[in-house]
């Protein structure tokens, strides 16, 4: 792949993203945002969730191997599915 080939595909409105992880079946994506975590749809760009719950900001963000959840590890040493 060559850097002058890319072409933008999609834009997210996220500025500052941490981290993101792509379920495995590749239909949506989860990106650490701030003190929150934010769930797309991979291809319609939908906002499907907003998780909160960490009191600092989210550091990773990890779909189990089910896509069924979602992961967060925040600075503030709290780990949620």
């Amino acid at each position: 792949i060559h850097r002058d080939t890319l072409e933008k595909a999609r834009e997210f409105p996220l500025k500052n993203v941490r981290d993101v992880s792509f379920a495995h079946g590749g239909h949506k994506f989860v990106a650490a945002h701030g003190n929150c975590a934010k769930i797309f749809d991979t291809y319609t760009g939908a906002n499907v969730s907003t998780l909160r719950g960490h009191s600092s900001k989210v550091r990773r963000v990890k779909w189990t191997s089910d896509d069924e959840n979602v992961v967060t590890i925040g600075a503030d040493g709290c780990c949620y599915r």
